[in-house]
């Protein structure tokens, strides 16, 4: 008579053992390889944001548009995503599957918030180094960058990812600090990099210290920042913005725990 055997208390606490093996060697690769489509997905959408970029400076005399004008009356606030929606078309553009931050940006814009771009530091700064700047007819206005005054256009980042409200960047403030939170900053969520638009079209996923330039304490040879790659250093910055305590300082340190 044929007796027919099951598994054994031992057999399946190890057959259990080793799918539980498995699953801890696995799931981070899982993790890892959607992370990885999420980041494709918002360098995409970054790169539909440099198209919108370049085809309204060929239709502007080469120019940038403005990084925000401040219209009359008051609260009247266009910024350089209204000026490309007509060249962009979609809102979902401006979304990243993998930012934090949801809603509409601070400048009663309906465009949702996830990007900015680099902007000129009107708090530190006189002469504007960096590519998009303001217009406020009320203070004061200063003409838009033009293309050719882009020393290096494939160093030079023109749009970030960034965890806040505001439609702009200002890389040598510190302000973001004060907000300890990986939704108040720059956001390097991808696996600890973020997607970067430079304004000859290309994007890149970096770290945010391999943007800027040795001097003023990241790791890389040139600052990816200013309008002419020289350090915020040569420019006139002093203490608290350089020497590693720029925000891409903090903005790294976050990227540890997003």
């Amino acid at each position: 008579m044929n007796r027919k055997h099951g598994f054994t208390l031992i057999e399946l606490l190890v057959v259990i053992a080793i799918i539980a093996i498995l699953a801890a060697i696995l799931f981070p690769v899982f993790a890892k390889a959607r992370e990885k489509a999420r980041q494709i997905s918002c360098a995409s959408n970054e790169k539909q944001l440099g198209l919108g970029l370049m085809q309204y400076a060929q239709d502007n005399d080469e120019d940038l548009p403005y990084r925000k004008f401040n219209g009359v009356p008051a609260m009247s606030t266009t910024n350089w995503k209204t000026y490309i929606e007509p060249y962009v078309k979609s809102k979902g553009v401006y979304v990243c599957p993998s930012n934090p931050s949801k809603g509409a940006d601070s400048d009663n814009s309906p465009i949702p918030r996830g990007y900015a771009v680099n902007a000129w530091d009107t708090q530190f700064y006189v002469t504007p180094d960096r590519p998009f700047v303001d217009c406020d007819p009320t203070f004061y206005c200063v003409s838009p960058i033009s293309l050719a005054a882009l020393t290096q256009p494939s160093q030079t980042v023109g749009v970030v990812e960034f965890a806040s409200s505001f439609p702009d960047y200002h890389v040598t403030s510190t302000f973001f600090n004060f907000f300890d939170s990986p939704g108040s900053n720059l956001f390097a969520g991808h696996t600890g990099r973020g997607n970067f638009l430079f304004l000859d079209g290309h994007v890149k996923a970096m770290k945010p210290l391999s943007t800027l330039d040795k001097e003023d304490g990241g790791s890389a040879d040139t600052n990816m920042w200013s309008n002419d790659g020289a350090s915020f250093t040569s420019h006139g910055a002093t203490s608290p913005d350089t020497k590693g305590f720029t925000d891409l300082n903090y903005s790294q340190t976050l990227a540890s725990y997003q």
